[in-house]
This record gives C-alpha cells, structure tokens and sequence, in this order.
C-alpha cells in the first residue's frame, strides 16, 4: 500500500532546514523535490484528490512535485483520462 508521504517529507524537510541554519543557508532558497512512485501516492486518483495531495506537500514545504506517467499495471497504475484531466487544467 502507498502511503500519503507528506509526513515524510515533513521530517526530511525540518532536517534539510536545520543543516541550512547551521550552514548559515537561508532555507527558502532551497528547492524541494517529491518523486512519487511506489512508495509515496501521487494523487491521480481524481483530480481533487491530487489537489489535495499537493496542497499536503506544499504545506511542508515541497516546491516541486512529480509524479510517473500512469501504466495500466503497478507500481505506476492510474488512469489515463484523470492523468490528462489533472495536468490539462490552466495553472
């Protein structure tokens, strides 16, 4: 089972701002990659769901989300009209 992993990500990112204070690096200017996959839910289940699971990462602190193009098989399994539906939106 996938977990949600912005708890995860909440706990890399206090450890990636405390080694940016004790560099003397402002946090801020540090980019946060999630790579979801087998491990981690992309959110493609609809499109609020993924919504949902990016406003969770966004809020520990995550810049950047990205998420595998669905397959019709594990470990990467989503449909492909949501996936379309969700990344053809305006931003």
């Amino acid at each position: 089972m996938r977990s949600r992993g912005s708890g995860s990500s909440r706990s890399r990112s206090g450890d990636s701002t405390k080694a940016c204070v004790d560099a003397g690096r402002d946090p801020a200017s540090l980019q946060r990659l999630v790579l979801t996959g087998p491990g981690l839910d992309g959110g493609l289940g609809s499109v609020s769901a993924f919504d949902e699971t990016v406003g969770r990462y966004a809020e520990v602190g995550v810049t950047d989300f990205v998420v595998h193009w669905p397959r019709p098989t594990e470990p990467y399994a989503a449909d492909l009209t949501t996936f379309e539906q969700i990344f053809s939106r305006p931003r």
